[in-house]
């Protein structure tokens, strides 16, 4: 067994102190402080640093052959990056996730509502009770991504419904469909919610196999025809685009997406994800959109 140095062991304290304190901080994180997310990603990337050193020196140290402590140097760093970029990734994600929270304005207090109404030290203003607040618009708030799966796609027409599909451990999930019908482009696709599950992925997997399935049922289920009399065109005379929207609310890691874009293309079907990241990207659009400034 190769001796270390006082500095590798060292080293390798340094690395597990960094990283639980950007971990900590990552999933405590407050988007009050702005430099939560600078602290947490010089943590990541100084303990990264700090293996990446550690695997230098264990190289130094061993015996075997060049070829293989060439093979193992590569590997480890090449497993240093990767894990470096997905952690930076989730932290940003949590990071835009918290502002969007921590933005939403607070609602305005009325005098009756006043903590010091009740004591007299506000004047008595009447109130009509029975009156109805006023209905705020439909964007008021930042998007999440349920509301998107059901505003995106504008310009087509939405046939929904619920399946239950079952994961790897039993647990049931109800998942939520969509057939998008364009009538003007004469094609039809589908869409998915799947809200937060512990086996996100292998949903994702196995929805693939009740992709035609849906399409099926909504075109047996339901009479759905546009145009003018004696031109009109009915949902089973579009055709099918094989695109694929998977609104998730869970991370899918890199290898994971290749796995599920592997498994859709040999069905013949063109999947696109809309993750936590696709929904930080809406939640800052709309906020330029609506010119509110970020704290």
């Amino acid at each position: 067994m190769p001796e270390f140095s006082a500095e590798f062991w060292i080293g390798a304290g340094l690395t597990v102190l960094l990283a639980l304190l950007g971990l900590g901080v990552g999933v405590g994180m407050d988007a009050k402080t702005k430099g939560e997310f600078r602290f947490v990603v010089v943590c990541f990337g100084l303990s990264a640093l700090t293996v990446i050193y550690g695997i230098v020196e264990l190289d130094m140290n061993t015996s075997l052959s060049f070829i293989w402590r060439m093979a193992f140097v590569c590997a480890a760093c090449s497993i240093v990056v990767i894990s470096l970029g997905e952690s930076i990734r989730w932290v940003h994600a949590r990071h835009l996730r918290a502002s969007a929270i921590s933005e939403e304005p607070p609602l305005p207090l009325t005098p009756v509502d006043h903590p010091l109404a009740e004591a007299g030290s506000l004047p008595s203003i009447p109130v009509d009770h029975a009156a109805k607040p006023p209905v705020p618009p439909i964007d008021a708030k930042p998007p999440t991504l349920e509301s998107l799966f059901k505003s995106d796609v504008p310009y087509a027409a939405k046939i929904g419904n619920t399946n239950i599909l079952q994961g790897p451990s039993g647990d049931r999930l109800n998942v939520r469909t969509q057939i998008y019908v364009d009538f003007t482009g004469k094609t039809k696709f589908v869409g998915y919610y799947i809200p937060h599950f512990d086996h996100t992925y292998e949903v994702c997997l196995g929805i693939v196999s009740s992709v035609k399935l849906t399409i099926e049922d909504a075109e047996n289920g339901l009479q759905v025809t546009a145009g003018y009399k004696g031109e009109q065109t009915s949902l089973k005379d579009l055709t099918f685009s094989g695109r694929v929207l998977l609104y998730h609310e869970d991370f899918l890691s890199i290898p994971q997406k290749a796995e599920i874009i592997k498994t859709y293309t040999a069905d013949g079907f063109d999947v696109n994800f809309r993750g936590p990241e696709y929904l930080g990207d809406q939640v800052v659009a709309w906020y330029h959109e609506h010119k509110q400034p970020k704290h």
